[in-house]
């Protein structure tokens, strides 16, 4: 069910076995992890892979996971994922590569993904958090032009309705 999805010069590929050591690096890498939870050991990051892969492979995943791919680049930088919050709505993650950040990557990924999510999925509402102190993922919501919603949970949370990418 995922697809690859190809933009003027990013790339988001389904992630596959081959993209173990990528995954297993961005979960471990205290700098990349800095903003959203402490970093996990290779083995928990190992296992962590091995049942995203696994549930990647289901009929319907509640997950879709992409590697992101800038065209002049060899290899992927980062992951980006889709999680099912409803059947309707899915959370949407980011994670680069320290040398990847502030080269606007993040947002030309997430603009390629938003138009699969909403008319592919059929999604209605795309939503993501983050920490309220954590102003790279700040701009980086604006920069896309998600709606700001109220803190909760320690969080910054934000959203983008299925009708709003026409101002994009």
């Amino acid at each position: 069910m995922t697809h690859r999805l190809t933009g003027p010069d990013i790339e988001l590929v389904p992630l596959t076995m081959a993209d173990r050591s990528l995954y297993c690096g961005l979960y471990g890498d205290s700098e990349v992890m800095r903003w959203v939870a402490a970093p996990v050991s290779a083995e928990a990051a190992e296992r962590a892979f091995d049942r995203v892969l696994a549930g990647l492979s289901r009929s319907w995943p509640t997950t879709l996971l992409w590697t992101i791919r800038p065209s002049l680049g060899p290899a992927p930088v980062g992951l980006l994922g889709l999680v099912a919050t409803e059947s309707d709505e899915a959370e949407l993650g980011v994670l680069l590569e320290p040398s990847a950040s502030g080269r606007g990557i993040a947002a030309r990924a997430i603009l390629l993904a938003l138009p699969f999510a909403f008319n592919r999925l059929g999604l209605r509402r795309v939503t993501t958090r983050h920490d309220p102190h954590n102003r790279p993922a700040q701009r980086l919501m604006e920069a896309v032009r998600f709606e700001p919603l109220p803190i909760t949970d320690d969080h910054r949370r934000w959203q983008c309705m299925q009708g709003g990418l026409r101002h994009r």
